[in-house]
């Protein structure tokens, strides 16, 4: 059973559009809820900015666990996830730590989220260019 109905939507649209479609929507909606944290208040604000927040999470699993092995193949699989893994152990470590130094220096937490909106949308440019792989098959 999927960890959430996003796994199981994105798991059926990832065979049924393009990949780099389904990575640029993900990461638009990553930036654009990363803009929105510091406009939440608490009642339903919350609820559904904590929902959408989760699915973006889950869909970037599923997207993960679909694309790697279609763009990498099975060969280095472990590895690439190994490093994609450790960055993202790091990037956990170092957001607290990026949001705690622009409240110290702002006053708000709204002025560093928005320039961290930076890295989802890099990440959706970057995938407006590239060209999905074409694997050999073996």
């Amino acid at each position: 059973m999927p960890d959430s109905p996003t796994t199981l939507v994105l798991g059926w649209l990832a065979d049924q559009i393009s990949d780099l479609i389904l990575i640029i929507s993900v990461m638009l909606l990553l930036a654009a809820l990363t803009a929105a944290a510091g406009w939440v208040q608490p009642g339903i604000s919350v609820v559904g900015y904590s929902l959408t927040l989760g699915a973006v999470g889950h869909g970037v699993r599923t997207l993960e666990a679909v694309v790697f092995p279609r763009c990498f193949g099975l060969e280095h699989l472990g590895a690439i996830r190994g490093v994609v893994h450790a960055v993202t152990v790091g990037a956990s470590a170092f957001g607290p730590l990026v949001l705690a130094f622009g409240r110290e220096h702002s006053g708000s937490y709204r002025p560093v989220l928005l320039v961290l909106t930076v890295l989802p949308l890099a990440v959706a440019l970057a995938g407006s260019f590239v060209r999905a792989p074409r694997l050999e098959k073996p």
